[in-house]
């Protein structure tokens, strides 16, 4: 028996202040902890450290920590925050699991605090994944499986292409996305999905690069081509054409094409939004956003670059309730009166 009544702690250190902000803080270091049995009402902490000077300088990120055991009566808690900085550190991970559970609970809570990502790599099975209090996740696998997946209270999770859950809940102000361009997510969904009003399921400029896809559209000087829609195609006024419509109409799965530079002084065209397929085997409540919206082009001397076509979602649901957004707008022109 572990009895934990008091702290196990592992805490970076602060950064030093000075006269120009101080250092940046030290990130949390680790704990492992496998008991037969884990008892008590302690802490256990990874937290980052501040920075010297919290207006100037950066908070280190928070560590990691993972608790084994065969049974589990503990009361207390677990902290794995980034430090307080010019730039909040990012959230750490903590994972506990007992005998009985196949995988374990993850947890990424940040304290309140936005900042960078924690990066979960190897292991792309859970029974529960939960980012929560400004914590933000990218989960670096090929595919996931998780019973239980929860963004809430500004947490953020990044997935991969191929995701599996028992139940999904995005609460207010929360974000599921893509974790990379040119990668169409594919959520199932076994029961119920809930994207609450201020929840966020994004594909934002996910799609191909500036110039690139099916439908990019072409370079030339004034402002850029406005890139192919998946349904409608557009031009400059100096007859610099847009790409070609493409896409299917039923089953829309397709990433949006960018949007054409503007060749006299570099306005880039905008990213193609990307691709959203959720299928969900009991009820979507949608009183959310889900979005795949095309980049805007970036403005330039000569008129700017064109804005990205947007991109596809897809939704297979037993019953679809709420009263949010779907949106795959394309993205505006550098500078709207020429790109």
């Amino acid at each position: 028996t572990f009895t934990l009544d008091g702290i196990v702690t592992v805490n970076g250190s602060n950064g030093a202040p000075s006269y120009y902000g101080g250092g940046g803080g030290g990130s949390g270091g680790s704990v492992y902890v496998n008991a037969g049995t884990l008892t008590g009402s302690g802490l256990v902490s990874a937290n980052g450290g501040n920075g010297g000077q919290i207006g100037y300088a950066g908070g280190g990120g928070g560590g990691r920590i993972a608790m084994y055991y065969s049974v589990s009566t503990f009361s207390g808690s677990f902290s794995a925050c980034g430090g307080l900085g010019l730039g909040h550190g990012g959230a750490g991970t903590i994972l506990t699991k007992s005998d009985a559970q196949a995988s374990g609970d993850l947890l990424v809570d940040n304290c309140g605090n936005s900042g960078a990502f924690a990066l979960a790599t190897g292991q792309n099975t859970f029974d529960s994944i939960t980012v929560t209090s400004q914590g933000k996740l990218d989960l670096d696998v090929a595919a996931l499986t998780a019973d239980q997946l929860t963004a809430s209270d500004g947490g953020v999770v990044y997935l991969p292409g191929q995701v599996t859950a028992g139940a999904v809940d995005v609460g207010a102000n929360a974000e599921l996305g893509s974790r990379a361009a040119g990668l169409a997510l594919t959520l199932t969904v076994l029961t119920d999905m809930t994207v609450s009003s201020g929840g966020v399921v994004s594909a934002n400029g996910r799609g191909y690069g500036p110039g690139a896809g099916p439908g990019a559209g072409g370079e030339g000087p004034y402002g850029a081509a406005v890139v192919a829609a998946m349904g409608a195609w557009g031009e400059t006024e100096k007859a610099v054409p847009g790409g070609a419509a493409y896409g299917s109409v039923t089953e829309p799965l397709q990433l949006g094409s960018g949007g054409g530079a503007e060749s006299w002084s570099g306005g880039v065209g905008g990213a193609g939004g990307g691709a959203v397929r959720l299928t969900v085997g009991g009820t979507f409540t949608l009183d959310g956003i889900v979005t795949v919206n095309g980049s805007n082009g970036a403005p330039s001397y000569y008129g700017g670059g064109g804005g990205g076509s947007g991109g596809s979602v897809y939704v297979n649901a037993g019953t679809l309730t709420g009263s949010g957004l779907v949106s795959a707008n394309g993205g505006n022109g550098g500078q709207i009166g020429y790109a």
